[in-house]
């Protein structure tokens, strides 16, 4: 069979080509996942034709392989993108992702951020990466890519000097040395002098290709094309329309036969098929006397207001997103850190479910009265026999945070110094009924007072003190009488701190502080959650850490 030319327009014949047949297949991936058929056995579409004829002319240049730098200019979600990037290329896909316009439909914002769910092949991470941008400006540099791939799409920009601007920055952003897979749509037969049935579609004619694609580029043709159509493929041709409603319906491995390939359409009096363009960049530029003015700066300011709107657009919608779902981070974080607490606390209390439930029909904030008389009663229908204290946390003398102390683990001695003893830790405590125990004890020289108090916020309110003469603590060999703070919380406080102040010149030690706290004691022992200590480690986790 002769050698496929790779500048030429489409046909039948091409799909039994040897030559193209491995592209075909490979570019056939998609389809053979969503319809569940062999490759081989399908008659593949225009677009597949494309992304073979891309790969054939890639391939032919040696760039399909690890390394390789290409971009797609219009490429959208389609095809082409991925199968280059699946032969080991990196792949910047280039389109206006994040602008509204009548293609929208193929240029997806979403594959700004995850454009491998518009594919199954396997790829490898960071092997395609979208960029928003305008083909007739685009935001890349000079000289940097190995290959280019372009879709039929760049002849829908808009104008003939859209397309020029198009193919002048495809040439810029080539290497010397470069290669170019171009897709046009071409001009068979049509009303004299047209170009298109609408401004947006323009049709080549042999002449315009020269014209809006070579000479602004600065490209060559690697062969001459191949204009002629065979037979086959022209009693092939169908009508825009019904082509279009075809297209969208197959479901079917004989539905889709029957539709592709419909290479040739006709519409509003014109036929027009695709033809693809093989270049290649020199790998010295042509001289020219004068250097003509770039054409994509006809369109730079065009295309910055597009782009500015669409970033005005995007900014908008994420502050809609923000109002509507949006949190800070930083409160995420503590509301993340409450739920945890709150169901660490949930599991260690679900024993007492049943029994809170009764309670709540009784008490309902009766928790700081006496349990006496018929409040007795009924907390003993609720499965109560009464309130008890229970340790919410405890520390050691020697952990707490001093100002004269000195640290003789496991205890704080004061050394016959004046000062702060013991201050901290810095609890938050809910509302409820406390009792503070300082377990201190008198080394020589009792003399003197303690200040001890239970202080709010860094000083800023004194909720209970006491003043304690240290003639009345015990010795370090006696039993230990601690120290007792009792307070009522009716709303919760932050901060607290337990302090101890010495005024002479006694030698005074802390062993522990103690914080109790008082709760509801069940009639009979309730069994406690697996992975628990007991009720009182339950209590312990109601005091929050600052």
């Amino acid at each position: 069979m002769d050698t496929l030319p790779r500048s030429k327009i489409i046909g039948i014949e091409d799909f039994a080509n040897a030559e193209l047949s491995p592209y075909l297949e490979a570019a056939a991936f998609e389809d053979t996942l969503e319809f569940g058929f062999d490759a081989a056995s399908v008659t593949p579409d225009c677009k597949l034709w494309e992304t073979a004829m891309a790969l054939r002319t890639l391939d032919g240049a040696g760039l399909l392989k690890a390394g390789s730098v290409i971009c797609g200019v219009g490429a959208g979600a389609g095809p082409t993108t991925f199968a280059v990037a699946e032969r080991g290329c990196m792949v910047f896909a280039a389109d206006r992702y994040l602008e509204v316009t009548p293609r929208s439909d193929v240029t997806p914002a979403s594959m700004m951020v995850r454009p491998q769910q518009y594919t199954r092949r396997p790829l490898a991470r960071g092997s395609v990466i979208p960029v928003h941008s305008d083909p007739r400006a685009l935001g890349l540099p000079s000289g940097h890519f190995d290959g280019v791939f372009a879709s039929g799409e760049i002849g829908r920009l808009g104008s003939a000097g859209s397309l020029a601007a198009a193919m002048e920055e495809i040439g810029r952003v080539l290497k010397p040395g470069g290669v170019a897979s171009v897709v046009a749509e071409f001009l068979l037969e049509g009303p004299n002098g047209a170009t298109g049935f609408d401004e947006d579609f323009l049709l080549l004619t042999p002449d315009l290709i020269q014209r809006y694609i070579v000479e602004p580029s600065g490209l060559e043709l690697l062969d001459a094309p191949t204009f002629e159509l065979s037979r086959q493929t022209y009693d092939a041709r169908a009508v825009l329309k019904d082509f279009g409603s075809s297209v969208r319906s197959p479901r079917t491995v004989d539905q889709k036969k029957n539709v592709f390939p419909n290479l040739v359409i006709f519409h509003e009096g014109f036929l027009f098929c695709p033809i693809h363009l093989a270049l290649r960049k020199p790998l010295e530029p042509a001289a020219r006397e004068t250097p003509a003015a770039p054409i994509s700066a006809r369109f730079a300011r065009a295309v910055e207001q597009q782009a500015i709107a669409a970033s005005g657009a995007l900014a908008r919608q994420i502050h809609v997103w923000n109002d509507a779902f949006g949190r800070d981070d930083d409160e995420i974080g503590r509301k993340n850190a409450e739920i945890v607490q709150l169901s660490a606390a949930n599991a260690t209390m679900s024993s007492y479910d049943q029994r809170r439930v009764a309670l709540q029909a009784v008490l309902d904030g009766a928790l700081h009265g006496p349990a006496s008389g018929d409040l007795a009663e009924r907390l003993r229908e609720a499965g109560y026999k009464g309130f008890s204290w229970v340790e919410a946390g405890q520390w050691a003398g020697h952990t707490i945070s001093t100002m004269i102390g000195q640290d003789a683990d496991p205890v704080m001695m004061s050394g016959g110094l004046k000062g702060v003893l013991c201050y901290g830790p810095y609890v938050s405590l809910p509302r409820g009924r406390y009792r503070v125990e300082i377990d201190a004890f008198v080394l020589d020289r009792p003399r003197g007072t303690l200040e001890c108090a239970v202080i709010e916020n860094f000083g800023a309110k004194t909720v209970v003190e006491e003043m304690v003469a240290v003639t009345t603590l015990p010795k370090r060999s006696a039993e230990p009488r601690p120290v007792i703070l009792q307070f009522d919380l009716d709303e919760p406080i932050t901060n607290a701190e337990f302090r101890v102040i010495s005024d002479s010149a006694s030698n005074v030690a802390i062993r522990s502080i103690a914080l109790m706290e008082r709760w509801l004691e069940p009639a009979e022992p309730v069994e406690a959650p697996a992975g628990s200590q007991g009720r009182r480690r339950a209590a312990n986790r109601a005091v929050k850490a600052p």
